[in-house]
């Protein structure tokens, strides 16, 4: 239904029984009302004019590949009431700069942000568990990015294919610790990773 911009409303959405389907093809900036109460799998996905996203506090899903492939989005505030986050809904945004994820979060799924080639920084919030494969894969400008205590599993690709450099912010004794240790201490002799401690 993204692509029916005739059955968007005057603020260029397609919301159905509080469920967003779509978004207009025709706007730069689109924001979500907290009366809406998820974004369905694919609402927006490949809109070409959309470069920025507002996310009302109240919403609590975004589908699976629900902004895939907005190539021109270059900004997305996503509010602490989101506690799910599909596979995929923001991967191959290659405009999109920054992100903080919301407190709510658990998972951070397969994909969410692939191929995001302009990514620069990632801020994880305490609560997150767990980190899927391929989530962060390809974002190659990535410079920062926080993993907080609460992460205890993170897939072996979940970070990958980073031309760097980037810093981990991550805590002493944490799985993220570990993690960076095992998969990129041994590549950081050259200034492409690196770490700083939040509880130094």
């Amino acid at each position: 239904m993204n692509g029916c911009s005739g059955l968007a409303d005057a603020d260029g959405l397609i919301i159905i029984n509080n469920i967003l389907y779509g978004c207009s093809q025709e706007r730069e900036s689109i924001t979500i009302p907290g009366t809406v109460n998820g974004i369905a799998e694919n609402a927006c996905y490949d809109n070409q004019t959309l470069r920025e996203v507002i996310i009302q506090d109240g919403v609590s899903k975004i589908g699976a590949s629900a902004f895939e492939n907005c190539k021109h989005l270059e900004s997305v505030i996503i509010p602490d009431s989101v506690s799910e986050i599909g596979s995929r809904a923001f991967s191959h945004c290659k405009s999109l700069k920054k992100v903080k994820l919301p407190k709510n979060l658990k998972k951070i799924e397969e994909g969410v942000f692939m191929w995001c080639t302009n990514l620069e920084s990632v801020e994880i919030q305490d609560g997150v568990t767990a980190i899927d494969s391929e989530a962060f894969i390809f974002c190659s400008n990535l410079q920062k990015i926080v993993i907080p205590r609460s992460v205890k599993n993170i897939k072996l690709s979940a970070i990958d294919f980073i031309d760097g450099p980037l810093v981990f912010y991550i805590y002493k004794e944490s799985y993220a610790e570990k993690y960076y240790k095992e998969n990129f201490y041994p590549y950081s002799y050259d200034g492409k990773y690196a770490v700083v401690y939040l509880d130094a």
